[in-house]
């Protein structure tokens, strides 16, 4: 059984940050290659969770937070994770939670590979339209 100090160390080592650790509140800042930066949150022992901020997205419109909504319950381009909301900063996120008890060492590189695709994904340039021609859609369809 892994513990999520253990995984964290084994994400430290992969991304070359020995000195990787979580803060009093238990968030430590990822940054890869200069492309992106996320965040690491430790849920509890056993989970870990990992986010970054979707910066195109205008949550003032509804139609995007149906389609977020949409992606989540039928995962959509979500692939193990989902959207959120923080609410501190009325920004979305793209969340993916790890339960880390029967994650083996080894397999930590491609889990984060898989991560940081996703992330490409959801960052490039004009990837909100997604969720806005998916918004569109559902509001045509429903008429």
């Amino acid at each position: 059984m892994h513990s999520a100090d253990r995984v964290t160390a084994v994400i430290g080592q992969t991304l070359g940050l020995p000195e990787l650790a979580f803060d009093g509140s238990g968030h430590a800042e990822l940054v890869f290659e200069g492309s992106f930066s996320g965040f690491l949150s430790r849920v509890d022992d056993s989970n870990l969770e990992f986010s970054f901020y979707l910066p195109d997205l205008n949550l003032s419109d509804p139609s995007i937070l149906t389609a977020m909504l949409t992606a989540n319950c039928r995962g959509n381009a979500t692939g193990s994770g989902r959207l959120a909301i923080d609410e501190d900063s009325m920004q979305a996120l793209y969340c993916e939670r790890w339960s880390v008890a029967d994650v083996q060492d080894h397999k930590v590189p491609e889990r984060l590979i898989d991560l940081v695709s996703t992330a490409a994904f959801w960052l490039a340039e004009g990837t909100h339209s997604v969720l806005q021609n998916t918004s569109a859609k559902a509001l045509t369809t429903a008429s």
